[in-house]
């Protein structure tokens, strides 16, 4: 999830200009316009990328916050819209790095199931990480 475009090495990724937005237009059976506008500092939901997975587990629920949404405006990018979010950790995730991170941080230990703790891991990941395969726009 956290790979540079294509053909793009970490230099030229970082000299893409940033947004402070985009929009998602949603596709819909319903009469109207559905939208979501993601922005720099929200806290949004990521359901966890796992290979071969059928349908959703509110389980695979991940949470975060947008750092910075880099724009690819290349003809030939596969993906136009990247993100930089930053992991909340939540009392009962299951992966390796929460649990090597909660037996050094005693604040891990006494959080309720419901309450979310702000991390220090950042990745870079796909837009459509955060509105799937739905197509976003510059604000």
């Amino acid at each position: 999830m956290s790979e540079l475009p294509k053909g793009m090495s970490l230099k030229k990724f970082n000299d893409l200009p940033t947004t402070r937005a985009i929009l998602y237009y949603l596709d819909s059976d319903e009469e109207g316009e559905n939208k979501i506008e993601y922005e720099v500092g929200q806290s949004v939901s990521v359901y966890a990328s796992k290979e071969g997975r059928k349908g959703v587990d509110p389980n695979d629920l991940w949470y975060a916050i947008i750092e910075c949404i880099r724009v690819d405006k290349r003809a030939r990018a596969s993906e136009h819209f990247w993100v930089k979010i930053r992991w909340y950790w939540r009392a009962d995730f299951e992966e390796p790095i929460f649990k090597k991170a909660s037996q050094s941080d005693s604040r891990l230990l006494c959080m309720g199931r419901q309450e979310l703790l702000e991390s220090d891991l950042s990745i870079w990941a796909e837009a459509k990480v955060l509105a799937g395969e739905n197509n976003p726009q510059l604000l």
